[in-house]
């Protein structure tokens, strides 16, 4: 899918998560030349998380919504923080599965330089 298509695609989500998308997206079409077909459903998923996460972070700062009590009068996460973090986690996955966050890089890395065929058949052959 080449770039233009992809980002009509997240038109209609905040500036925030149309900016990441963009983002991925120069990311992908850097390595790929296009953005693969069969990365859209996990983009898709990304772009919706990202869309929770930027939602809840306003929610967050529209309220004082950190803490909320408790049945026993004490004080929890609120529900607007609880999804942000629940979002976070999801969005950590998602781009560690296209090793776009410096861990997955750094593990991709290391992975490629194990698995290098020509150092391992001259090791062979010499």
């Amino acid at each position: 899918m080449n770039k233009t298509t992809f980002l009509k695609r997240y038109i209609d989500k905040d500036k925030k998560v149309q900016e990441y998308m963009a983002f991925i997206c120069n990311t992908l079409v850097d390595k790929y030349k296009e953005v693969p077909e069969t990365f859209i459903i996990s983009l898709d998923l990304l772009a919706q998380n990202l869309e929770i996460m930027v939602k809840s972070a306003e929610a967050l700062s529209k309220e004082d919504g950190m803490t909320d009590d408790d049945k026993y009068h004490g004080k929890k996460k609120s529900a607007p923080l609880q999804t942000y973090f629940q979002a976070q986690g999801y969005i950590n996955n998602i781009l560690t599965s296209f090793g776009l966050n410096p861990m997955a890089k750094s593990k991709m890395k290391q992975n490629q330089e194990e698995v290098d065929v020509e150092k391992y058949l001259d090791a062979l052959t010499a």
